[in-house]
C-alpha cells in the first residue's frame, strides 16, 4: 500500500494497492510471515551437514545418524510450502496492479518465483529421499544424490535473484509498498 493511500468505508484500500481489503493484506503478510518461519526451522534444528569432500561412507552414516531430525525438518519446510503460493499470489496482484496497463515485471517476477518454487521442491524431495534411504544406499549414490542436492539449491537462487530484481524495480517506481519498507 503507497504512503498516499487512503481507505475506504468497506476496508479496501486506494492508490497502488487497488481494491485488496485490509483483511486480504493481513492475510497475505501472515502467511509470508509463517511461510519464513517454517522455512528456517530446520536450519536452526538440523544439524550441519559432512562437509562437501567428505566420503560416502562418512555421508551415510551422518544421513543415517540424523535421518529422524533431518526428515522431521524436511517436513516442518514443506508445510511453508501452501504458505508461501498465497504469499506469491498476493505479491504478484499488488505488482500487476501497480504497474498498471502494459506492465511486465510481475511476470518476470512470477515466472522467476515459480521456477525457484519448483527446484525447491525437486530439490526437497531428492534431499528427503536421501535422507529417508541412505542407511541402505551404496555411499556413491548417498553422495552423487548429496553433491546434486547441494549443486540445485545454489542454482535454486538464481531465479529468486531475477524475481527479486523485478520486484524491486516495481517497488521502487510505484511506490506500491510504505516507504519504510521500499
Amino acid at each position: 500500500m503507497s504512503t498516499t493511500a487512503t481507505k475506504s468505508r468497506n476496508g479496501t484500500t486506494g492508490g497502488a494497492a487497488g481494491a485488496m481489503s485490509a483483511r486480504t493484506q493481513r492475510i497475505i503478510g501472515a502467511c509470508g510471515i509463517g511461510f519464513v518461519i517454517l522455512a528456517f526451522v530446520p536450519f536452526f534444528v538440523v544439524p550441519p551437514g559432512p562437509p562437501p569432500d567428505a566420503s560416502g561412507e562418512a555421508m551415510v552414516a551422518f544421513y543415517s545418524a540424523h535421518r529422524s531430525v533431518l526428515l522431521l525438518g524436511g517436513w516442518v519446510r514443506s508445510l511453508g510450502d501452501p504458505l508461501s503460493m498465497v504469499l506469491l499470489a498476493g505479491l504478484v496482484a499488488l505488482m500487476r496492479r501497480a504497474e498498471g496497463e502494459g506492465g511486465w515485471l510481475y511476470l518476470i517476477f512470477l515466472m522467476a518465483s515459480l521456477l525457484s518454487v519448483a527446484l525447491a521442491e525437486v530439490l526437497g524431495a531428492a534431499a528427503q529421499l536421501l535422507y529417508a534411504t541412505t542407511a541402505s544406499s551404496n555411499p556413491d549414490v548417498a553422495k552423487a544424490i548429496s553433491e546434486l542436492v547441494s549443486l540445485g539449491f545454489a542454482l535454486y537462487f538464481l531465479p529468486l535473484m531475477a524475481a527479486w530484481a523485478a520486484a524491486g524495480a516495481v517497488i521502487t517506481r510505484t511506490a506500491v509498498l510504505p516507504a519504510w519498507l521500499g
